[in-house]
């Protein structure tokens, strides 16, 4: 049979068998090398990962790290400046007639009653006069008029930048120019009214030192102001706002804290200052309610809120023939209430005003209310007035 195969199909058949024979496996050292070799590529990629981090990370710390020339040439952050500080070692200023006294950086502050001498360091200046001293009608709101209003709306807290001295309410101010453009200053000012006094508490800030310190806050004008520097007036709220948050620098820091530092330690020291009282009555006038009774003169008068009586001897300083004065709280008194010898005296007093008063005639006197503001809600109180 074996040779009535076809020659062709013979050949296809062994082409065939040697196709599907099976291949012998690979001898057990050629597995065994491949392992090897896959082990040392593992463990050399390993090495160089572990390496290169390394080296990063010595370099990442050398450049973290200055040499000591550097350190040494760097400009040294200046300090920071605490907002509250220890006064105890201060020294003592007092005014006993006034009756008020304050602690203040003797080694830091000069004080000068009067002008301000030291331009070199921080200067401060006190005042205090009597109301009944003040000339009636000053400048820059100086006058006794102006006190007395100011004293009341401290008194009734209608101020900006108010401040608690003891039982007393003060306002602080801070100015750093004045009327002209190359005018260039740094002024903290404190008022308060301890008493029948006004003190004026003044700490000035040296002018070419802060100026220095903080450059960017100045130019030169130089067809206004020669080659001096002086305010970029665009720059000076930005300059009072660092202040204001503790990041100013130097001298113009110290001074705006030094100021705040000196007001916290004022105390009153007469028993008089420790409370403000509505005005005082005089021994012959008293009120009651809504009722202005004065039984020595022989009249009263009936008004109602926001009208109040004055009747103190401050309040009445700028009236020598004052009486009472009736006050809204506005610019000026509403009411005055006078009392004369004479038809005479207070003719000569008013002549141009005899419109506005009101004339009562009792017990030998002239009483005069004058319609000083010329309201109609005034002239109503003036009309309520009679003799009792």
């Amino acid at each position: 049979m074996e040779n009535n195969i076809i020659p062709e199909t013979k050949e296809l058949i062994e082409e065939i068998g040697e196709v599907i024979k099976p291949k012998p496996e690979l001898k057990p050292s050629y597995t065994k090398l491949i392992i090897a070799l896959l082990i040392v590529l593992v463990l050399a990629l390993a090495g160089a990962v572990f390496f290169l981090l390394r080296q990063s990370k010595i370099s990442n710390n050398l450049k973290s790290i200055e040499p000591e020339s550097a350190i040494k040439n760097s400009p040294t952050p200046a300090p920071s400046i605490a907002t509250s500080v220890d006064t105890t070692t201060w020294a003592i200023y007092s005014d006993k007639e006034a009756g008020f006294s304050f602690k203040y950086p003797a080694d830091l502050v000069s004080v000068n009653n009067g002008e301000l001498k030291n331009i070199d360091g921080i200067s401060m200046s006190v005042a205090a006069v009597k109301l009944a001293d003040i000339p009636e009608d000053l400048p820059s709101l100086m006058g006794r008029k102006d006190a007395l209003l100011e004293k009341e709306n401290l008194a009734k807290g209608e101020v900006t930048n108010p401040v608690k001295i003891g039982s007393l309410t003060g306002s602080t101010s801070t100015e750093y120019s004045r009327f002209e453009v190359c005018s260039l200053f740094f002024s903290r000012k404190l008022t308060f009214y301890p008493g029948d006094y006004r003190v004026s508490f003044i700490l000035n800030g040296p002018e070419k030192k802060i100026v220095q310190e903080m450059p960017s806050f100045f130019k030169v004008d130089e067809s206004n102001c020669g080659l001096d520097l002086v305010w970029d007036h665009d720059k000076v709220a930005e300059f009072d706002g660092l202040l204001q948050k503790n990041k100013g620098s130097g001298m113009a820091q110290k001074w705006y804290n030094t100021f705040d530092e000196i007001v916290k330690t004022i105390e009153l020291t007469k028993p008089n200052n420790a409370s403000i009282s509505a005005a005082p009555i005089s021994p012959s006038a008293s009120v009651s309610g809504l009722i202005y009774k004065n039984e020595t003169l022989g009249f009263q008068l009936t008004y109602e809120a926001p009208y109040r009586i004055l009747t103190s001897k401050d309040d009445l300083s700028a009236y020598p023939h004052g009486v009472a004065l009736i006050y809204t709280g506005g610019q000026a008194y509403d009411i005055i209430i006078e009392v004369w010898d004479s038809k005479v005296a207070y003719e000569s007093e008013y002549s141009t005003r005899m419109a506005d008063i009101t004339i009562i005639e009792n017990k030998g006197k002239f009483i005069t209310l004058l319609n000083n503001t010329a309201s109609k809600e005034n002239q109503k109180v003036i009309d309520s007035a009679k003799k009792i």
